[in-house]
């Protein structure tokens, strides 16, 4: 839920009040009985000006705000899996990358603005197409919620530690909750370009903090290399179980692939931003675990208080304690910037399924003097706070909360990503084309997500986390419920 991806939603035309992709028509999206060997061409015009390699890669890793998932990565899967939690670490970051791969193959081949939501339609019947749809759509809605809680962990944290006890509240996080998305979704609806690059800022203030706050605690408690190599202890259920909560900071790495349509060289671009996360942020997380878990004990007290893991680590370490409360507020705008991006991109594919007839068409319809989708935009708003409220009043506190929604975003994320592995073997068996590396990868993929949702029915910790499995289902049930009456309404 921390891998939230940056797309503008400057990359279309308006045509008759609906959202095109600006190369739509040249790039046809044919139906699964057409798609076979079937690469799509590429699709830059002489003389068009695009989004360049490096700005894409920065944008897709920027989207991540790094600081936040090595800050907050660590912690979700320690306190899950204890001194052992870098191995978990890797084998998320393995899995995540052998999905990459998958994903790659079909980036390389189509320059598409629906990314997985788009790739599977070139593989199998439509159904696919609306069961990711469903999954994405979901993922999106909740993602939005998971990253403002996010932001009232880390604001809350900045508040009690200036003497404001209420702010660790549920009630607090639904009023830092409601204003945060109304202020996304105002950004969102005037446009994103000042706010992509303010991600790439918010990067390059905030990293450095993280990593002074982690040296700090180094310094002060050690590595303990020795303890985090003791295999004696190693289990590989909770190492799995590990495997599967860190899968929490990698979710969306691909989203960028939407942009294919604004690169000047989509075939060669996209690739790079895709697999940038998986390889940067997901071989991040296991250095970041091995330096911080001794000063994680450490700060044991203070993480069960609701302090955040940076301010625990500044405090144990002796740093002066406006570093640990500059460094709350700090990641608690980052976290804006990511949520604001996540309902961007998740407005992006409710306009794809509009346009799609999967949804009513008033949802397709973009702002004639801004450009931008502002149905879509209020509508995935308007559904994450509900979720956000719904969920706050049914639990105890906003750990709890946290919780719950990362294990849906997951739990939602991951059926697309099986189905995009095992599409990538498909199209290419069914051409008669031997890719030995990719078929490896994808089944490697595909089984740790399996594994990831059989986890969550036979590996499930206690309480309201344990059940979103079940609600993952009954959410996928439902979208496709209002697909069908949609379409239907539509005629088509």
């Amino acid at each position: 839920m921390l891998s939230f991806q940056w797309c503008a939603n400057h990359s279309g035309q308006q045509v008759h009040g609906r959202w095109t992709p600006l190369m739509s028509g040249t790039v046809p999206e044919p139906a699964a009985a057409q798609a076979d060997s079937v690469d799509s061409q590429d699709t830059e015009r002489p003389g068009q000006r695009g989004i360049s390699r490096t700005t894409l890669v920065s944008l897709s890793l920027a989207s991540f705000v790094p600081a936040v998932a090595f800050a907050t990565g660590p912690l979700i899967i320690f306190s899950a899996v204890g001194a052992m939690a870098w191995v978990s670490a890797v084998v998320s970051m393995i899995a995540t990358i052998c999905i990459g791969a998958s994903v790659i193959h079909f980036a390389r081949r189509y320059v598409a603005s629906g990314s997985l939501y788009s790739y599977v339609g070139y593989v199998f019947a439509p159904w696919s197409k609306k069961i990711v749809g469903a999954s994405l759509l979901g993922a999106y809605i909740t993602g939005v919620a998971g990253l403002i809680v996010i932001v009232g962990m880390y604001l809350g944290s900045f508040l009690h530690s200036l003497g404001v006890e209420s702010a660790a509240q549920l009630g607090s996080l639904l009023i830092i909750g409601a204003v945060t998305i109304v202020v996304i979704a105002v950004v969102a609806v005037r446009g994103l370009d000042t706010s992509i690059w303010a991600a790439i800022v918010l990067t390059v203030v905030s990293l450095p903090l993280v990593l002074f706050i982690v040296g700090a605690s180094v310094v002060h408690t050690g590595i303990d290399v020795a303890a985090q190599l003791d295999f004696a202890s190693f289990e590989i259920s909770g190492a799995l179980r590990g495997a599967a909560l860190g899968m929490v900071v990698l979710v969306g790495f691909e989203s960028c692939a939407a942009l294919a349509t604004e690169t000047a060289d989509p075939r060669r671009n996209v690739p790079w931003a895709i697999i940038a996360p998986p390889v940067v942020i997901g071989g991040g997380v296991p250095i970041f675990i091995m330096l911080t878990v001794p000063g994680l004990l450490a700060a044991g007290d203070d993480l069960a208080a609701g302090v955040s893991a940076p301010a625990a680590l500044a405090a144990q370490a002796g740093l002066p304690a406006w570093i640990g409360q500059f460094s709350d507020l700090v990641l608690a705008i980052a976290s804006i910037g990511s949520a604001l991006a996540f309902l961007n991109y998740g407005a992006r594919l409710v306009v794809r399924l509009a346009e799609d007839g999967l949804l009513p068409p008033a949802f397709a319809r973009v702002d004639t003097r801004r450009g931008t989708p502002v149905a879509a935009i209020v509508g995935v708003a308007v559904a994450s706070l509900g979720w956000l409220v719904a969920s706050a009043s049914l639990l105890q506190n906003i750990v709890e909360v946290y919780t719950m929604t990362a294990a849906l975003v997951i739990d939602l994320w991951v059926l697309p990503y099986i189905l995009i592995a095992v599409a990538a073997v498909v199209q290419t068996a069914r051409e008669g084309h031997v890719r030995p590396w990719l078929w490896v990868a994808s089944v490697i993929g595909a089984v740790s997500m399996t594994w990831v949702l059989i986890s969550g029915l036979v590996d499930a910790a206690p309480g309201a986390a344990s059940k979103m499995i079940y609600v993952m289902i009954a959410t996928i049930a439902v979208l496709l419920g209002v697909f069908r009456y949609s379409r239907t309404r539509s005629g088509n």
